[in-house]
């Protein structure tokens, strides 16, 4: 996770509270061994020391997209684990003797999160599916609230078992596909139709386009500053607030348009320089 995710930097930071708590503080090394390889393998490939840093595409604090607030991490969890598991959660909190680590790491990355969605900072857009790298410390809390269930004399065995049947009916009954929204289904399409023009994009405001274009991160916040030759991603919902500058003033100042697709009140268009 470390080497995928930003937040995943947050985790090894409540690993080693857990080490240091447990008087294995020999063991800290092992936490950033996999980091400093990765960050010495890219070295190697990229000629560059510090690649990850620059090469990160959070940012380190500010955004360019809008706050989500610093209360929408619960919306976001309430919407992401749902209100089973999130009460069987709670019931596994941490006792006296039992293990916080798993506490220590789901408690570690929510508050990332808030402060991410309430800064705003590190490009993080107001989404739930973020959420997924909180998915295994709440699950094993939800595990433990469970088993707390089940040891409850004569009637515990059974509230357990109705309290699983009915997590099976309500997932059964709330789990659909994952809808796409607009922005990614155009940003789907114009990556699909750039085909190896995709290495040309040198900007982009639509967040959806990134994983998609494949290409490296924008070192042009400018539109103006794009080199002849290279491409612009610009779109009806971020391309005004985020570059500042309508379609009609890309178009005053030497950008043609190559592409464009059209979907619900969102208008996504690729200009050239």
């Amino acid at each position: 996770m470390p080497l995928a995710r930003l937040e995943g930097i947050v985790a090894l930071v409540a690993w080693a509270i857990t080490l240091g708590r447990e008087q294995r503080r020999a063991h800290w090394p092992l936490l950033g061994a996999a980091v400093a390889w990765w960050a010495f393998a890219g070295w190697l490939r990229s000629g560059d020391p510090l690649w990850l840093l620059h090469a990160n595409p959070y940012g380190v604090l500010g955004s360019r997209y809008a706050a989500a607030g610093w209360t929408y991490v619960f919306r976001a969890l309430l919407e992401a684990a749902g209100s089973i598991v999130i009460a069987l959660g709670v019931l596994g909190l941490p006792g006296r003797d039992d293990d916080r680590h798993t506490f220590r790491l789901a408690i570690a990355l929510l508050t990332f999160y808030a402060v991410a969605w309430g800064l705003p900072a590190f490009q993080t857009i107001g989404d739930p599916v973020y959420l997924v790298s909180t998915s295994v410390p709440v699950a094993l809390l939800a595990h433990r609230g469970i088993v707390r269930l089940a040891r409850i004399e004569r009637w515990g065995p059974a509230v357990a078992a109705l309290t699983l049947a009915a997590s099976v009916v309500v997932c059964t009954a709330r789990v659909r596909p994952f809808p796409m929204r607009n922005g990614a289904v155009l940003a789907r399409q114009l990556a699909a139709s750039l085909g190896a023009r995709r290495g040309d994009v040198a900007l982009w405001t639509d967040p959806a386009f990134a994983w998609y274009v494949r290409s490296p991160p924008p070192r042009y916040r400018d539109p103006f500053a794009v080199p002849s030759g290279k491409l612009v991603v610009w779109d009806s919902r971020f391309g005004p607030r985020l570059m500042r500058v309508d379609e009609e003033a890309m178009r005053n100042v030497g950008f043609r348009p190559l592409e464009e697709r059209r979907r619900g009140r969102i208008r996504m268009v690729v200009f050239e320089r």
